[in-house]
């Protein structure tokens, strides 16, 4: 599990470019990388079949960021325990990059991330200290409802 979490964060880092994550397999660079410690079938496989909650578990449209929870909430305590924010904090809007299809994502042309979930975070100098999932409105619709 500590190859495909570095695997992730790895991927998530060089990704700028929109590429694949096969491509990472491919490139020959990657060959003496983290790369090597395990195929890209593997990581497909466990990447497929994890699972944060229950994979049964039925959701409403404006819960879809509850399939995060046990993971969500235990990062966010981490988050608070070890840092103190000073005074002056900012709202920040993040994006999470993803490039399926869902009512949740939001599309911004003009930024780096093109397409993905918002989340709203409360940060200091760069260290993010708690965020809140946006639920998205459907694409085509001007307002929600």
């Amino acid at each position: 599990m500590r190859v495909f979490l570095a695997l992730l964060i790895d991927i998530g880092a060089k990704r700028g470019g929109g590429l694949s994550p096969k491509t990472f397999w491919d490139v020959r660079e990657n060959l003496r990388s983290t790369f090597r410690a395990m195929g890209f079938k593997r990581f497909c496989q466990i990447k497929r079949y994890l699972h944060i909650s229950d994979p049964k578990l039925q959701l409403s449209h404006s819960e879809w960021f509850e399939k995060l929870e046990p993971l969500n909430s235990i990062l966010q305590s981490w988050c608070q325990q070890y840092y103190l924010p000073a005074s002056n904090v900012t709202v920040d809007e993040m994006m999470i990059r993803f490039g399926g299809w869902s009512f949740h994502t939001y599309r911004m042309p003009s930024k780096p991330i093109t397409k993905g979930y918002k989340v709203f975070a409360l940060c200091d100098v760069g260290y993010t200290y708690s965020w809140m999932f946006v639920l998205g409105i459907p694409e085509g619709s001007a307002f929600p409802l």
